[in-house]
Formats: structure tokens, sequence, C-alpha cells
């Protein structure tokens, strides 16, 4: 398992992955597009805010939340 810096959100089927420097808008970024895919009618779920435990499976990639900050998300 690898912990990653970033962000993780699901939305639909998929899950996207949003890594930058601090402070370059990360968890402003999570946020619009969780919002803007419950508008739109999809499942949109926040999966980690800051950092993501990633693990390959089978060749498929997991993320998951750190249990320190499940349900967590930082905006400045």
């Amino acid at each position: 398992m690898k912990i990653q810096k970033g962000n993780a959100l699901q939305l639909g089927e998929f899950c996207i992955l949003i890594i930058g420097p601090s402070g370059s808008g990360k968890s402003v970024v999570t946020l619009a597009l969780v919002e803007r895919g419950h508008h739109a009618g999809r499942k949109a779920t926040l999966v980690g805010d800051d950092s993501v435990e990633l693990e390959n499976i089978s060749g498929e990639l997991f993320a998951c939340t750190p249990y320190q900050i499940a349900g967590a998300i930082d905006i400045w």
C-alpha cells in the first residue's frame, strides 16, 4: 500500500486522483466535482482529502482514506 499526497473522489464508476502542491486548490476542485456530480444526478463521493492510500490488487488500482482523516475535508 502506498500513501499518496492528494485527493480522490469517486464519480460514477470512476475514481479521480488529484495531486499537486500544497495550497494549489485540490480540495476546492474536489468539492466542486462532487457537487457537480450530485447536481448532474451522478454518484459523487469524497474518498480522501490530503492523503489517499493506493493499492494495486490484481492489476486494478484502489484508493481509500487513511482512517485518521476519514470523512473530513479541509477548505481554506
